[in-house]
């Protein structure tokens, strides 16, 4: 009977960072394709407006709402069409942003065009392409409710991925001899040697260790402040995924923070 080779710690964190890594590409991928289902409806808001004002004449002519004029329905039709222009104006300036920019821009867009939008409500029953519109800018805001969602995700694990990968290349230096000594990890500590007051051990966030102990503490700290934004993250991606039905997140905070851990202690040493 064939048995399964037990799993070197070097080896858990290569696989651990791998998953990071192939789980950062997944976010970014859903960003991108956030990107372009906005790009398709940012095209049918231009088209839905400029179908407004010819709808709001038709009704002022024939009294579908009591107090739409002519003369207001030329105004209000004036309006969402300039607002029309105004997106595709966006769409076309925008286009070869990267969709992390993109989205978040467009985010703050969506408030301008929404506050356009709300001064034509009262009109919106004569107009059924500027209900089309109103349905267009809401999917719009679903789009970049949820890449903000994505990149939280992106932000964790690229923090995670960081954390895993500064926990390994530490991991598979020299730092196995944690006695006392210059051999208790001076290789990768977190910093060069020029980065290194004299006789200190580690450079941390620039602050120095000048023992075993002090490089463990430093590191698990910085560690920990990496799970803490990962796990920030994650919530956030999950809030979302809740409030919108989606597929909920993996939670790759917790095996990047144990990963880290443990090439932490196998450099260093129990503190």
């Amino acid at each position: 009977m064939l048995t399964a080779a037990p799993i070197s710690p070097a080896r858990a964190q290569d696989n651990n960072c791998q998953d990071l890594s192939d789980q950062l590409g997944e976010a970014n991928q859903q960003l991108d394709q956030l990107k372009q289902d906005a790009l398709g409806w940012l095209v049918q808001a231009g088209q839905y407006a400029q179908g407004v004002p010819a709808e709001l004449l038709v009704a002022a002519q024939q009294g579908g709402l009591p107090f739409l004029t002519p003369d207001l329905a030329a105004t209000d039709g004036g309006l969402a069409a300039l607002l029309g222009t105004q997106i595709d104006a966006w769409r076309e300036a925008n286009d070869q942003q990267p969709a992390e920019a993109y989205l978040r821009d467009l985010s703050g867009q969506l408030l301008q065009w929404h506050s356009t939008l709300a001064t034509l409500a009262p009109v919106q029953s004569a107009s059924p392409s500027l209900l089309l519109l109103n349905t267009a800018l809401g999917e719009l805001d679903q789009n970049a409710a949820g890449a903000a969602a994505d990149q939280a995700l992106v932000d964790g694990f690229t923090s995670a991925l960081q954390a895993c990968q500064a926990a390994q290349q530490g991991g598979s230096g020299s730092g196995q001899d944690t006695g006392s000594g210059d051999s208790g990890g001076s290789g990768d500590s977190g910093g060069s040697d020029a980065d290194q007051p004299s006789g200190a051990m580690c450079s941390v966030g620039g602050q120095a260790g000048f023992s075993n102990s002090d490089c463990f503490t430093l590191e698990l700290n910085a560690a920990f402040n990496v799970w803490q934004t990962c796990t920030e993250a994650y919530f956030a991606a999950e809030r979302e995924a809740f409030r919108t039905g989606g597929d909920l997140p993996i939670n790759t905070c917790d095996p990047a923070y144990a990963a880290a851990q443990q090439a932490i202690q196998d450099r260093w040493g129990s503190p």
